[in-house]
């Protein structure tokens, strides 16, 4: 799938979700393919608009929902579900044991 927003970002994204995410991935894509054991959901502040962001995580959260019939989102502890508060709709369950640390090279 290629990029979802066009070299012009529009003032409203509603139009662009109905398509890509509700149409395509939602009705055409997701129910053609086998139901997966994981879905891994990325947030991505330097790929997305931040204006874009609470709209397209909520958007996407929604149709893999209708899709899969999840009511429940696993992650770990430094993924903050209320920076968007899409995933306070969901159950949520903490995975994983402490928060990996990077090192620093020598």
């Amino acid at each position: 799938m290629s990029h979802p927003f066009p070299a012009q970002v529009p003032a409203d994204l509603g139009p662009e979700l109905e398509l890509t995410l509700d149409e395509m991935v939602g009705r055409r894509l997701l129910p053609h393919l086998p139901r997966p054991v994981l879905v891994n959901v990325i947030r991505s502040p330097g790929y997305v608009p931040v204006k874009y962001l609470q709209q397209l995580e909520c958007r996407a959260l929604d149709v893999l929902a209708d899709a899969y019939g999840f009511d429940t989102l696993h992650h770990e502890r430094r993924v903050d579900l209320r920076r968007t508060n899409c995933g306070t709709v969901f159950k949520s369950e903490l995975v994983g044991g402490r928060t990996p640390r990077l090192r620093r090279r020598r």
